[in-house]
């Protein structure tokens, strides 16, 4: 590159001295050329056309005329043979209108400039000829002159027409020759001007420019063979540092131009957050990640093109990054580009993390618990002391920092507890529990217990204390007061959830049973006052309608004294083997027909799917959970039934595209007499999967709720194999 920097005020000088001085000379001469060119062609096209213009018309002027006379004597010659009379009248009108030609060209030729050579005697005749002709053809003139005199001068004048007409081709080729030579002369002054251009041009402009083509070919050679070195070198390198790059730890570097589009990205970290390098390399920084994520990074990135540094932490796809944004400098100092090196912090945020919480629970605990607890130092001096020990004993925690704890011991208590201690490094040693007594502020001593934790290095060198002591008399109040309080508690919160479930089980079987016995009361009231007007046929349709409202509530009374009499899961199972496959079939016809639907299940099992249950009471959980996919969702849409096994057992999954369960329900689904705050008075006691749980965890199986991301209720139920 210093070969190059070097040429480029040498080869910046020749292609301004070849603008300045070849080009200009080039257009100054051209110009030149073209002026006198142009003023040669002005100044022969008009001599040519001064010059036989003229002698063209004369030309013209003399053939006419001798036209003219020789139809005059033609004429002459006819009235010799001595005419009629009206002949005569006619050829004398003839005659004046040749008369009148000849003497119209004769007045337009006299006009012409013509040489001097081309006037004289033929001038002289023909205005003879003209007077003598005019007298001739007067009517009243007699024929004054003889007609061999007037034909004689006719012959005469044609002759001399005749001799005029070759003079004047004479001059005319004479003036043609002289037109020929001069524009010879003008095309050899053309081609020699043309040659002086070419070799001019050739001189100043084509072989400066060859030199300097072929100059800044030899450089072009030597920079592409300099540049050659230079990349192979860059590859190397480049080379070179992808491969440390690839190995610095929870790192990425990526370099970016002004377009912000990235030109190298490697390193460990973008495979951590699903970007490799083929990924972004090539691709702009709005190109790969999302817009929230462009908005905040991409003042970053112009800052790195303006010249300016910066740091920022931030947090993308659920890792933390601490990311440094830095200019690239060409030799000139100019920013050639960014350089972005991010490093994955997310261990270290965590552990931070981690510490700050366990640093804060500490305090929390150390604070707010009723036990003292202290950190001494390899001096047994106090380092820390929390505020219990002003509870207890009454000395404040900053009293303490800096003292023996030997002096707040019992003398007797103090020399036991040195014997107690050991000798040397012991890292190995546990908790070691003593009882002994503390002094009080006040003078008296109070019974502690103390458990100490000797801390070492991971040198083996000690380095302190941790000791928790506890008033034994204190622990035992508080042990007692804990003990009442948790069994007044239990027996409140029992009180309290048996008092919710009263309510709700009442308001449930209040609202459930209106409705069956609304409809008995007015199928009772219409038999007993219309029964003579029924026909058997309706008698027998009343009676059954009261018969299924009277098996409704017989069956709800049933749910209730089964949910309230004992626990479900220690029923008594009769396990049986049956066709899974077959027996969720029949379930699904039985459950259509008493929705009144038809084809609302789709069922997914798998061909001989045998497993060992008490299918009675399996059905009953299953078209519990099964009827309420097909009643809480659209009647127009489908309720997905699978079955698959595993090697511990079979998972039945019903997926419904229903209102689905609101997130603060799913802890209370399965409490009896619970309803979804979304069913709004949709009829039933909220027991359904209460009886449902009790019969699967009684087959020692698990029941699930969830909501899948297309909307719905997802219900996963586990049997054991």
């Amino acid at each position: 590159m210093a070969s190059n920097g070097a040429a480029s005020p040498i080869k910046d000088r020749l292609l301004k001295r070849f603008k300045n001085r070849h080009i200009q000379t080039a257009y100054i001469i051209a110009l030149i050329v073209i002026v006198i060119l142009g003023l040669l062609t002005f100044l022969v096209l008009l001599q040519v056309t001064a010059v036989q213009q003229p002698l063209a018309q004369a030309i013209r002027y003399t053939v006419n005329q001798e036209t003219s006379v020789e139809r005059i004597a033609n004429l002459s010659m006819f009235l010799e043979t001595n005419p009629s009379p009206d002949q005569v009248a006619s050829l004398v009108m003839t005659l004046n209108d040749e008369f009148d030609i000849v003497m119209s060209n004769h007045t337009n030729w006299m006009e012409l400039s013509l040489p001097t050579a081309l006037d004289g005697r033929l001038t002289t005749q023909l205005s003879a000829f003209i007077d003598a002709a005019r007298r001739f053809t007067q009517p009243d003139g007699g024929f004054s002159v003889s007609l061999d005199s007037s034909l004689q001068t006719v012959l005469q004048l044609s002759q001399s027409l005749h001799e005029q007409y070759d003079q004047i081709v004479e001059t005319y080729d004479l003036a043609l020759l002289d037109s020929i030579n001069l524009l010879r002369a003008f095309a050899v002054a053309f081609i020699s001007s043309l040659v002086g251009v070419l070799v001019l041009v050739e001189w100043f402009i084509f072989r400066p420019m060859e030199q300097a083509i072929h100059w800044q070919h030899e450089q072009l050679e030597a920079e592409i063979r300099h540049r050659q070195r230079s990349e192979a070198a860059v590859r190397q390198s480049e080379q070179s540092y992808r491969l440390l790059v690839q190995h610095l730890p929870d790192t990425a570097v990526l370099m970016f131009d002004h377009n912000l589009r990235f030109t190298l990205a490697d390193g460990p970290a973008l495979n951590r957050i699903d970007y490799p390098r083929m990924r972004v390399e090539g691709k702009s920084l709005r190109d790969i990640i999302p817009a929230e994520a462009g908005d905040l990074l991409e003042p970053y990135y112009r800052r790195a093109l303006a010249g300016i540094d910066s740091v920022l932490e931030y947090t993308f796809r659920g890792r933390d990054f601490s990311t440094q944004f830095v200019p690239l400098f060409d030799e000139e100092q100019k920013v050639l580009g960014g350089l972005v090196a991010a490093q994955d912090i997310t261990t270290r945020k965590q552990a931070e993390a981690a510490l700050r919480t366990r640093e804060a629970q500490f305090r929390s605990i150390t604070e707010n618990v009723t036990d003292m607890i202290a950190l001494l130092d390899t001096e047994l001096r106090f380092i820390y002391a929390n505020p219990a020990f002003e509870t207890i004993l009454g000395y404040p925690p900053s009293q303490l920092v800096g003292q023996s704890a030997d002096q707040y011991l019992h003398p007797e208590d103090a020399d036991r507890i040195r014997q107690h201690r050991p000798a040397g490094p012991t890292p190995d040693l546990g908790d070691d529990t003593l009882q002994f007594r503390c002094r009080h502020q006040h003078g008296h001593y109070l019974w502690a217990e103390g458990r100490q934790r000797y801390l070492y290095t991971a040198a083996g060198q000690f380095e302190g204390v941790v000791v928790l002591l506890r008033d034994l008399t204190e622990q035992q109040r508080v042990q007692a007061l804990q003990l009442d309080h948790h069994r007044l508690q239990t027996s409140l919160d029992k009180e309290q959830e048996l008092s919710q479930l009263k309510a709700r089980m009442m308001l449930r079987i209040t609202h459930e049973f209106r409705t069956p016995l609304a409809v008995l009361w007015a199928v009772f009231e219409t038999l007993y006052n219309y029964s003579d007007r029924l026909t058997d046929d309706q008698r027998l349709g009343k009676r059954r309608t009261m018969q299924l409202q009277i098996h409704q509530i017989t069956d709800m009374l049933d749910d209730i004294t089964l949910v309230i009499q004992g626990d479900l899961q220690a029923t008594k199972l009769m396990v049986t083997e049956i066709d899974l496959r077959a027996n969720l079939a029949a379930l699904a016809v039985v459950v259509d027909t008493q929705l009144g639907q038809s084809n609302r299940f789709v069922l997914c099992v798998p061909a001989e799917t045998a497993i060992r249950v008490d299918w009675l009471r399996l059905k009953r959980a299953l078209q519990e959970v099964m009827s309420n996919a097909a009643r809480f969702s659209a009647p127009e849409t489908q309720v997905q039934v699978t079955v698959e096994k595993d090697a511990g057992g079979v998972t039945i999954t019903v997926i419904d595209q229903g209102i689905g369960i609101p997130a603060a329900d799913r802890a209370h689904v399965f409490d009896p007499f619970f309803r979804g705050s979304n069913i709004n008075e949709r009829g039933g006691l909220g027991l359904g999967l209460t009886i449902a749980r009790g019969i699967i965890l009684a087959h020692q199986g698990s029941i699930t709720l969830d909501n899948p991301p297309a909307g719905g209720t997802r219900v996963a139920i586990w049997l054991p194999g």
